[in-house]
């Protein structure tokens, strides 16, 4: 049977129109979970780094930071393996961040970098560049949830890194890392 749409967390709707009850389960970090179609992808790192604190890990945080706070410029990474597309399929990606209690300031920026670091180890000093910047967005300040168009980063089967940066001076924004669980961000394929 072919799942072609979810009707509930707990239920998936099968090509015969016959409800099928699953189980919610949790996906540990790197997986991929379905939907309508779509992969979900939990980070399988995440981490920021702060030039106020150049050799300071903060890969067990629960919060990601982006900023432009003089002196405490702060850039957010997210690592994530993609698998489970069929080579040639025409893709659309979005990144999805759950802000905290922070507003989200105007505009963040998405940019690829290297996959080239772990979590517990990242740091200001050994951070990877930035590389193409994916998306220019300009959320609306009291949003929960960020969704940004990322496909031009996400080319199939791969591992990626995401940067996300704050462009707007003296200000920062602050969404939940994997390490909340609930609120983590994904990526949805």
């Amino acid at each position: 049977r072919a799942v072609i749409g979810i009707a509930a967390a707990a239920s998936v709707i099968t090509a015969t129109g016959t409800p099928l009850a699953i189980a919610a389960n949790v996906q540990p970090a790197g997986t991929a979970s379905t939907a309508a179609g779509s992969l979900s992808f939990a980070p399988s790192a995440d981490s920021y780094v702060s030039a106020s604190a150049p050799s300071h890990n903060n890969g067990a945080a629960t919060q990601l930071v982006a900023g432009t706070m003089p002196g405490s410029a702060s850039v957010s990474y997210l690592k994530f393996n993609v698998s489970g597309i069929p080579s040639g399929r025409s893709l659309s990606a979005h990144l999805l961040l759950h802000r905290t209690t922070h507003h989200l300031p105007s505009p963040l920026r998405i940019s690829t970098a290297a996959s080239n670091w772990a979590e517990m180890s990242l740091t200001e000093k050994n951070a990877p560049a930035l590389a193409t910047t994916v998306a220019n967005v300009s959320p609306d300040p009291s949003a929960a949830t960020l969704s940004v168009d990322v496909s031009a980063a996400v080319k199939g089967n791969a591992t990626i890194t995401l940067a996300v940066t704050d462009r707007a001076a003296s200000s920062f924004a602050a969404f939940y890392s994997r390490e909340d669980g609930a609120q983590a961000p994904s990526l949805v394929v």
